[in-house]
């Protein structure tokens, strides 16, 4: 089992919020304020882009707004806002 498999989220598998599949997916955190993703990429990098993926159809399921954040460290006042939606 991939060490990512040994968390879990409400809904979907772990391993589907960074698949390149192009089949629908439908993963997520509770509806709770403050319901976040974390990923380790275990290398440093300076993202100049990125794709999101959301809402399988479902009006209620659909991301509304989020930030990206970046750490290289994951201490809690560590994190930096790199984009805002």
């Amino acid at each position: 089992m991939p060490y990512w498999e040994v968390y879990a989220i409400p809904q979907g598998t772990v391993s589907d919020t960074v698949s390149r599949d192009l089949s629908p997916k439908n993963c997520h955190t509770e509806s709770k304020p403050g319901s976040w993703f974390a990923f380790d990429l275990a290398v440093l990098v300076q993202p100049t882009a990125y794709t999101l993926r959301h809402a399988r159809g479902h009006q209620r399921s659909a991301l509304r707004n989020w930030i990206l954040q970046g750490t290289t460290n994951a201490a809690p006042d560590e994190w930096k806002t790199l984009s805002t939606h």
